[in-house]
């Protein structure tokens, strides 16, 4: 078969035979299934690192500062249509982090 030609290998022309294959091809029994022991319990968190439940609102707090920063160093070049669009993502960091460190945290 040339290459590039267009032409397609018969369906069996690449498929090793079952026999030869070097793993098991049928699925396992359902005792088998049975057998395996249920998943662990998940690891308590090391001490010193913050819960997955407070990561959010300190990123969201991260880039609110970033983008502050931006807004100002735009600002200080003249770039004002760059400062519009610096403070949109900032409003909804702040509003992530407000809505996130609030007494009525979502």
């Amino acid at each position: 078969m040339a290459e590039g030609s267009g032409q397609v290998a018969p369906a069996g022309a690449f498929s090793t035979p079952i026999s030869r294959r070097p793993f098991p091809v049928a699925a396992p029994s359902p005792a088998a299934r049975e057998a395996r022991s249920p998943p662990a319990a998940p690891a308590a968190p090391a001490p010193g690192r913050p819960r997955a439940g407070r990561v959010v609102p300190v990123a969201a707090s991260g880039l609110a500062l970033v983008m502050i920063g931006a807004a100002l160093t735009h600002g200080r070049r003249g770039e004002h249509r760059n400062v519009a669009v610096k403070v949109v993502p900032l409003i909804l960091a702040l509003f992530v982090a407000w809505g996130r460190f609030g007494q009525y945290a979502f």
